[in-house]
């Protein structure tokens, strides 16, 4: 029953950012969204070790029994868990992990965010975008 119950909010947790996304688009939002969106894929990929530990203990409890069970279920989620503090590590020693809270330092020129360089204008006819 855990096992199920964790699938549940795993999948709730991972699908989450995107619904979040659609709700908040153009609201002038994008750094909360984008901050509340890691958020919650980084707890759903945490839960989806626990799931996926659960998956394995469930199977191998009914195929071999829990003698051998239950210290696979332990080194997959350890295994997945350090995976993932493996990754976060990295991530923090190779930047700073901050994200640029100055729309102007995000990397875009002012006036192109969100512009496609070359594509069509569609408020602009004389703009056909093969320039």
């Amino acid at each position: 029953m855990v096992t199920l119950l964790l699938s549940v909010v795993t999948a709730g947790l991972l699908v989450a950012p995107a619904a979040v996304h659609r709700f908040t688009f153009q609201h002038g939002l994008k750094m909360k969204t984008v901050l509340l969106g890691h958020r919650m894929f980084t707890v759903g990929l945490a839960r989806l070790a626990l799931t996926l530990a659960g998956g394995v203990l469930v199977v191998l409890d009914v195929a071999v029994g829990s003698w051998f069970a239950i210290p696979v279920a332990l080194a997959s989620l350890l295994l997945l868990l350090c995976c993932r503090c493996r990754c976060r590590c990295r991530c923090r020693c190779s930047s700073s992990g901050t994200l640029a809270a100055d729309p102007e330092q995000d990397g875009w020129p002012a006036g192109k965010r969100g512009v496609v360089v070359g594509a069509a204008d569609p408020l602009d006819p004389t703009k056909r975008g093969d320039d």
